[in-house]
């Protein structure tokens, strides 16, 4: 049964579009680079004019980390969002449609489903999706195909957007999920997929704004080609860097409090949280729980201690990225081979300033 918003969200799709079409975050040249590579401009416009699509201009890119972290080495006023990351993405997957010469339906829904992977993520993004899903059952991916679908008011405009380009909506999805059998699916599916490709390079500038590495270009082309020994060096230093920007950024000291402090307001006053929120922005989050956004700044100001009352020993899963070296890139089934991932048990005190 659809999810019926039973509640307003706040604001009609037309007042939504009208309110967040000035730019927030919007990076006109990677918007400008996505309808060039495009050979389908009047579907991305209108994918991207969407309401659902201008919403993230307001979810941070990584959370509660962009209020305590400051990225690309710039002020409080510059924050990465998933506006910007799924731009980028969709640029990507762009590049990969033409370097593989896929027909121009194939590359409609490579480029697509590249903008619409991360549309269902809620205001503060991982930070507070745990308690969402622990709370209300839904996380950003039940979110997305909810708005995909049509299913909530966000996402209505996408039945006539597809229908009238030739959209199969079930594809969409199944790319996104990773789960359709399309040979292109890799660049979904794979391990050095373009949302990770994008994801983790956009990162990174959160930790060394100013050093140069491989671009997330550069990187999908060893990918498409693996032409040698250069090639594979760049795939096995991008993993290193995946493995770097999960240690120490998204799992480190900061993170685990970031996501920590949030989590707790959150249980703390679920009485004032609806299933509705998931689907709102960081804006509405704001002048709702102005608290909680006070809580993160006095984070920001002692970035060693957590506020009175939240200091707590925090369970975790670590995420550890590592090569077998011994898998040789023969084929690209090998990539799962090559490039692996385990999670590890973890766990951090959290103290107070008081009671040190």
């Amino acid at each position: 049964m659809p999810f019926a918003l039973t509640k307003s969200i706040g604001l009609t799709p037309r007042k939504l579009e009208r309110q967040l079409s000035e730019p927030m975050f919007g990076d006109v040249a990677m918007l400008d680079s996505l309808l060039e590579i495009s050979s389908h401009s009047n579907l991305v416009k209108a994918v991207v004019q969407s309401p659902a699509f201008q919403r993230l201009k307001d979810i941070r890119f990584l959370g509660a980390i962009d209020y305590l972290v400051y990225p690309n080495g710039g002020g409080s006023s510059r924050r990465h969002s998933r506006f910007e990351h799924s731009l980028g993405v969709a640029t990507l997957a762009g590049r990969y449609a033409k370097a593989c010469s896929l027909d121009s339906l194939d590359e409609k829904h490579c480029v697509v489903a590249a903008l619409l992977h991360d549309v269902g993520h809620g205001p503060l993004s991982h930070s507070l999706e745990p308690v969402f899903r622990q709370y209300y059952g839904i996380t950003h991916h039940e979110a997305s195909e909810l708005i995909v679908r049509g299913l909530v008011p966000l996402g209505h405009e996408f039945v006539q957007i597809f229908r009238s380009h030739g959209i199969d909506r079930e594809e969409v999805l199944s790319l996104i999920s990773g789960d359709s059998t399309e040979p292109h699916c890799e660049i979904f599916s794979s391990p050095l997929n373009v949302d990770t490709l994008e994801g983790i390079s956009r990162a990174y500038t959160y930790m060394a704004p100013h050093h140069s590495v491989p671009t997330a270009s550069r990187i999908l082309d060893a990918f498409i080609y693996r032409r040698g020994p250069e090639d594979v060096r760049i795939l096995d230093g991008f993993w290193e860097l995946k493995n770097t920007v999960y240690q120490q950024l998204i799992n480190s000291k900061t993170g685990v409090m970031a996501d920590h402090l949030c989590r707790e307001y959150m249980r703390r006053h679920i009485g004032s949280f609806w299933k509705g929120n998931y689907f709102r922005t960081e804006f509405a989050l704001r002048k709702e729980h102005p608290q909680l956004f006070t809580l993160l700044k006095d984070l920001r100001a002692a970035p060693s201690f957590m506020p009175a009352d939240y200091e707590s020993v925090v369970e975790y899963s670590n995420r550890i990225f590592y090569i077998d070296a011994s898998v040789k890139l023969t084929d690209r089934t090998k990539l799962l081979k090559r490039y692996r991932q385990r999670k590890e048990p973890a766990q951090l005190q959290l103290t107070s300033a008081k009671k040190v």
